[in-house]
């Protein structure tokens, strides 16, 4: 999404569907959001995966948040599963970002 001013106190969410009684929860989705001014802050998001439908599936994989603002200047990148664990875990860091978070 691209916009001139983004604030607010709503939420924003690309989850995953939980898994049925055998399945595995669906992968979380993106969110890519690039605004020119604004305070929405990350925890306004939710790309978490689905949770396992049995203790033989398994979670869905988190999705990624990203916020980019220009005023503040803003380079946000969010892995958040909300406390659901994949199997597989995989960080990315790229140097150029300004904030982090990777959360399982």
């Amino acid at each position: 999404m691209e916009c001139r001013h983004f604030v607010g106190k709503g939420r924003i969410r690309a989850a995953g569907g939980d898994g049925s009684s055998n399945g595995g929860g669906g992968a979380g989705g993106r969110i890519s959001i690039f605004y020119l001014t604004g305070n929405f802050h990350s925890d306004g998001t939710d790309a978490r995966g689905g949770q396992r439908g049995s203790r033989n599936a398994e979670n869905g994989g988190p999705g990624v948040v990203y916020l980019q603002g220009e005023s503040p200047r803003n380079r946000n990148l969010r892995i958040d599963n909300k406390g659901h664990p994949p199997k597989v875990h995989i960080i990315v860091i790229d140097r150029n970002l300004l904030t982090i978070y990777c959360k399982y």
